[in-house]
């Protein structure tokens, strides 16, 4: 996916009926690979499948028949993908945004998004980031038609936020496993682990993966704080900017929109 790019898969059904609708993400700590974010589409209180719940309470065998299950229902799903190379560019730059401030963003795109395609949606159903009441009041003034709940353990709780999440699990895992490394002249290996930074197959791998000149490839956030040290300790290449940061400027920050990323 490019970025900003939204997948957008609904039946025809659900575009002149009253609907719920249901957002969670998967991926928000890792600091290998993308963030996916993904909202669910039914029909409003529509009766799930009991076995719909947070994805981190199932199985991966279990989680991909769920989904196999939800594709013969009257579900649709809005995808985004947010790449790490986005992550970085966004959390790094002169203007950074938070990890909050992209999660509410990307939110908000994938409900603006449906409404664009002609879906009424009357019912919102948030997993939180951050403060609950911030993000709803936020939510609430981008979407006032809507009636919008934001809670912790949203997948927990509704079953319309537990598809949400097993989607985006899913489709994270998968874009993980199949990631395509950009950079031709670095050979990195693909025993990347699960992306976290506790995992100790992934601490080896950024250890290991390092290049003294170009850092790390685009699978990498190089705004995470381990990969930041990694930088420090391995090779310190800083230029001051204007406003007197140290910043790191190279090639192949350039290739990834990340002219200057600040490590300070």
């Amino acid at each position: 996916m490019n970025w900003n790019e939204i997948e957008f898969n609904c039946p025809e059904e659900l575009k002149s009926i009253p609907l719920e609708m249901g957002i969670d993400e998967a991926g928000r700590g890792p600091v290998l690979g993308p963030m996916l974010y993904c909202g669910a589409i039914a029909p409003l209180d529509y009766e799930w499948p009991p076995s719909v719940n947070d994805s981190k309470q199932i199985e991966s065998e279990k989680r991909i028949s769920i989904l196999e299950e939800l594709k013969e229902l009257p579900v649709g799903f809005i995808i985004r993908s947010i790449s790490a190379a986005e992550i970085s560019a966004k959390c790094l730059s002169h203007s950074s945004s938070s990890l909050n401030t992209i999660s509410f963003e990307t939110a908000r795109s994938l409900v603006k998004k449906a409404l664009d395609e002609g879906l009424d949606i009357q019912k919102l159903y948030v997993d939180t980031v951050g403060n609950e009441e911030k993000y709803k009041k936020w939510l609430q003034n981008q979407f006032p038609m809507i009636d919008i709940t934001v809670t912790a353990k949203g997948d927990s709780k509704f079953k319309c936020v537990g598809a949400a999440s097993i989607q985006a699990k899913i489709r994270r895992d998968y874009e993980l496993e199949n990631f395509q490394f950009e950079e031709p002249n670095i050979n990195a290996d693909r025993n990347f682990g699960c992306g976290y930074p506790s995992d100790a197959i992934t601490k080896e791998w950024l250890e290991n993966n390092f290049d003294p000149v170009f850092g790390f490839p685009s699978i990498v956030r190089f705004s995470w704080g381990p990969v930041k040290q990694i930088c420090d300790n391995k090779s310190p290449a800083y230029f001051e900017s204007p406003e007197g940061r140290r910043i790191i400027d190279s090639s192949f920050f350039v290739a990834r929109n990340l002219r200057t990323a600040s490590f300070e």
